[in-house]
């Protein structure tokens, strides 16, 4: 019969045999498995934007800058002091709902287990943590650049999603 075959005789589009494929399913990463996480924190528009601006300008990558802090939080670094900021408990470390900004990043579980472990121990917020670090970061960036005689205001741009205060 010509024109017609049997659906054993099918061949794929990719011209791969439909049963010779391997399982996969047994290593493909299952929750247990999964070697990062994504913590996210909140910040100002006016903080992340500085923050992106900086790290960009300096031909670096954001989640980059941010595993670093992490890394170095997690390892026993100082939490940076902020005074306009307070203590990561006070009420003045709050940010209008109008002006937040979320940001997260990529971190590798086990760095990540510590982080959250040693924020846990100090009855903090990674969150909390995180912000000080970026803000930290942006005022000494800002401080070196501005020692160098480099440019150092950007021109803001909206980002979708932000609104104005």
């Amino acid at each position: 019969m010509s024109g017609t075959f049997s659906s054993n005789d099918a061949v794929s589009a990719s011209g791969f045999d439909p049963g010779a494929a391997p399982d996969w399913r047994s290593i493909a990463p299952s929750p247990g498995r999964l070697c990062f996480a994504t913590p996210q924190f909140s910040c100002t528009r006016n903080e992340r934007d500085w923050f992106l601006y900086l790290t960009y300008s300096a031909s670096d990558k954001p989640g980059r800058v941010l595993r670093r802090f992490a890394e170095a939080y997690a390892n026993g670094a100082p939490i940076p002091f902020i005074p306009e900021l307070g203590e990561p408990k006070n009420q003045r470390r709050l940010i209008r709902p109008a002006d937040r900004a979320l940001f997260s990043f990529m971190l590798e579980i086990e760095t990540s287990k510590r982080a959250y472990g040693r924020a846990h121990a100090d009855g903090l917020s990674l969150s909390a943590i995180m912000r000080r670090f970026v803000v930290d970061y942006v005022r000494r960036e800002r401080a070196a650049r501005a020692s160098e005689g480099a440019p150092v205001q950007p021109k803001p741009k909206r980002m979708k999603g932000d609104r104005a205060a």
